[in-house]
């Protein structure tokens, strides 16, 4: 059970005590409650829970899109790395095919820039006239292997789209979430207070609202990636 549904399940486990009648005459006397205000936190559990569903859709979702997205680059990778080795050798580094493969540079390391570098290489080698790449062709690297290659970085040009797609409906859904949980945390939490303190007299009353040892934490909202902070290294003994 995660934090959330954990907190979720608390607050459902409180007001559902809070209407037995001992409890319920016991808030209405000391504290003013009455089953409007049961009803108005209870308004808010079922969006809480429902945005808890939409979020781990949404995590599910990333997840396989992250899974599809590393099996697409990974063949990729094979792909280059197959080509460059047939280039290394069979082919003189003085060569202009290294050049017009752009495999003399080293390849960029963003994403997008990968898969262009890729999506180039492939290209010029598919274009290549046949007396141009006879060795790669006699080392299975023809036109159809170049094609191939090709619908490979189409593939992992549209499994990255497809996880940053992912991704943005991750980060929406959570932000969703947590704002329904801090809607119901308004008014849970005053409440759940006020039973720790009015209702310690009245025997098994926390213990069925669950609040016996302290209010329910309501979850924290995760920080977006660029203000986590990395802890402080220890400062070396003198």
């Amino acid at each position: 059970m995660t934090q959330s549904q954990n907190y979720i399940e608390k607050v459902v486990m409180a007001v559902t005590a809070a209407g037995e009648p001992d409890i319920a005459a016991a808030l209405a006397d000391r504290c003013g409650y009455t089953p409007d205000d049961y009803t108005a936190i209870t308004i808010r559990i079922e969006p809480a829970r429902v945005a808890l569903r939409k979020m781990d859709d949404a995590e599910s979702a990333l997840t396989l899109a992250t899974l599809n997205f590393t099996s697409t680059i990974t063949t990729l990778k094979k792909d280059q790395s197959s080509l460059r080795r047939v280039m290394s050798n069979n082919v003189p580094r003085s060569n202009p095919l290294y050049k017009k493969l752009g495999l003399n540079v080293t390849p960029p390391k963003p994403q997008e820039e990968q898969l262009a570098y890729a999506e180039n290489t492939f290209t010029q080698g598919k274009n290549l006239l046949p007396v141009e790449g006879a060795v790669l062709t006699q080392r299975k690297w023809d036109t159809a292997r170049f094609t191939a290659a090709l619908a490979n970085v189409a593939a992992a040009r549209a499994a990255n789209q497809k996880q940053e797609s992912c991704k943005g409906a991750s980060i929406a859904a959570t932000a969703h979430l947590y704002d329904a949980i801090d809607e119901l945390d308004e008014l849970f939490r005053p409440f759940a207070k006020n039973a720790r303190s009015n209702l310690a007299d009245i025997p098994g009353a926390l213990e069925k609202m669950g609040l016996q040892s302290r209010v329910p934490t309501k979850p924290q909202r995760p920080l977006p990636a660029a203000a986590r902070k990395k802890p402080t290294p220890p400062t070396p003994a003198a």
